[in-house]
């Protein structure tokens, strides 16, 4: 995609950040999937998230005339949470804004407007690279939401410089976790493995716990290659609905590197293995967070997870602050400095996805 082009007179915060809020986000397949066009602009640096459960009790049957029978509220559980708080800023010193140019265009000697214009076009530059590690962020934080699913709950995590730890737990049920791991017969590179059965264990799952049907399934490369190795499996995978109705589905998510196998038992089959590098060097999937693929399927019940939401918390900041506080998802402000040289570039941003039915993604370990 071409950069945008920032005039010299639009270096101010206020056109920086609305700049960098209306740039087309960077394609990836978890946010898209799971919440495009669901965020929420907060007002305050915290929210109070509420999660719930599919709603299984009665309503009471009571003789005529007979006086009501008060039920209970429904079972919702509330957190007040802090937004995670992502702030980063590139400097950029004389050469990068005026010397590093682009192919066909002379070097900047004579000064005015044409060295601004340069200067602003490397500012432009340099957020829309920020803004794509945002982004790598957020789709980090969904796929830990989604892989982070043991001990009858669903976990976001991290650490911020000074270590400290901030996290949040979403209870869920036991049952949305299955493993076939410890079985050498029925997990899907076992001696007899029923997909069929495993697939249906699922749907029965999400019938109890969401009263929704199971959607869409996303497999890591070593589920999904256990899975396409299975006696039978090429037979029913259903690629007919791929090159006749699902062509718009496979154009949605063309860029993020995500695989549509086909249609399983009713369920999309995507393979998902888009790489991210960690802090320490080591290039790991978003969907695990693991180096290697630990043979994993996702089954979402999308539609136990339309009120799914990327929360975006307030950002203090004095230069915001001067004309009121800012409430938005990305704030953006540059400044110079005499010496030594040197333009800087900050981005700050307070997001937190969250899924308030839990119940709505089942994980299995398919695989040993």
């Amino acid at each position: 995609m071409p950069t945008p082009v920032i005039t010299n007179t639009q270096l101010g915060w206020a056109f920086q950040t609305s700049f960098l809020n209306n740039v087309k986000p960077k394609a990836s397949f978890l946010t898209q999937l799971l919440f495009s066009g669901r965020d929420v602009i907060l007002p305050t640096e915290t929210v109070e998230l509420s999660y719930r459960e599919g709603e299984r009790y009665l309503a009471p049957f009571v003789e005529v005339n007979a006086e009501a029978i008060p039920v209970g509220a429904r079972s919702t559980t509330f957190a007040n949470v802090s937004t995670p708080n992502i702030r980063i800023k590139r400097p950029m010193d004389a050469y990068q804004a005026f010397l590093r140019r682009q192919p066909g265009t002379g070097i900047f000697i004579n000064g005015g407007d044409v060295v601004a214009a340069a200067r602003a076009q490397a500012i432009a530059e340099d957020s829309l690279y920020m803004a794509e590690l945002i982004d790598n962020r957020l789709e980090w934080m969904i796929g830990q939401l989604l892989s982070s699913t043991t001990d009858g709950k669903m976990v976001l995590s991290y650490e911020v410089q000074q270590n400290a730890n901030w996290r949040i737990e979403i209870p869920r049920s036991t049952e949305m976790d299955i493993t076939l791991a410890g079985d050498s017969v029925r997990r899907w590179d076992g001696s007899a493995p029923d997909p069929l059965k495993d697939f249906l264990t699922v749907k029965r799952q999400f019938s109890k716990h969401v009263n929704a049907p199971a959607s869409v399934a996303i497999m890591d490369s070593k589920a999904a290659d256990a899975l396409l190795s299975i006696s039978g499996i090429q037979a029913l995978l259903d690629r007919k609905n791929i090159d006749a109705g699902s062509l718009a589905l496979q154009a949605q998510f063309a860029e993020t590197g995500a695989i549509l196998h086909g249609v399983l038992f009713g369920i999309p089959i995507w393979e998902y293995t888009r790489e991210f590098v960690d802090t320490d060097g080591t290039a790991k999937q978003f969907l695990s967070g693991a180096a290697t693929a630990p043979g994993k399927v996702t089954f979402l019940a999308q539609g136990a997870l339309n009120d799914s939401v990327v929360y975006y918390g307030c950002i203090p900041d004095h230069t915001a602050f001067e004309q009121g506080s800012f409430v938005g998802k990305r704030f953006a402000k540059s400044w110079k400095t005499e010496d030594p040289s040197v333009y800087t570039q900050l981005v700050q941003t307070r997001p937190l996805p969250f899924i308030r039915r839990p119940n709505a993604v089942c994980v299995m370990q398919a695989t040993s």
